[in-house]
């Protein structure tokens, strides 16, 4: 990618990470996110969007690290060591950046928290499909589950 597009990323990311975790909540405008930002509306149009353009890309982010971290191991070894999804969770948060701890763990972003899990546990859905041939249906059914478990087992409801 080019440096300039990859600064204006960071820009853009950096002002909204500041804007949503100064005012928990809080729906941000692109007016308040280009001046935060020191970028113009057209700018940020180039790279997203809308706003909720920018949160998918931080759902779709956070998903996709969640779903490595969990398959870079078989599933029968979750079973077979009963600490490790702990360990697993417990590196995520230590290894991510603020922000997305921060979203993971406030109360205000729920609906996040939910999207988050729904394509974690579709990404799961189909690995228990692959490798464990069930149905479409109970492979997710199983996912949502698990997923969801695994999430109030940490301690996040």
């Amino acid at each position: 990618m080019d440096k300039r597009i990859e600064k204006t990323h960071a820009a853009i990311k950096s002002a909204f990470e500041d804007l949503v975790m100064a005012n928990p909540g809080k729906r941000i405008s692109v007016s308040e996110l280009t001046q935060k930002a020191n970028i113009n509306r057209k700018t940020f149009y180039l790279h997203y969007d809308s706003i909720d353009d920018l949160w998918q890309s931080y759902v779709d982010e956070i998903s996709d690290d969640l779903f490595s971290r969990l398959t870079a191991r078989p599933s029968d070894v979750y079973l077979r060591e009963r600490g490790l999804l702990l360990t697993v969770f417990a590196d995520f948060f230590s290894s991510n950046r603020k922000f997305a701890s921060f979203l993971l763990t406030s109360n205000e972003y729920g609906g996040l928290i939910s999207q988050i899990l729904r394509q974690v546990a579709g990404a799961m859905a189909k690995v228990l499909q692959r490798e464990r041939h069930y149905t479409a249906d109970d492979a997710l059914m199983i996912a949502t589950f698990r997923s969801i478990t695994w999430w109030q087992c940490c301690g996040f409801s």
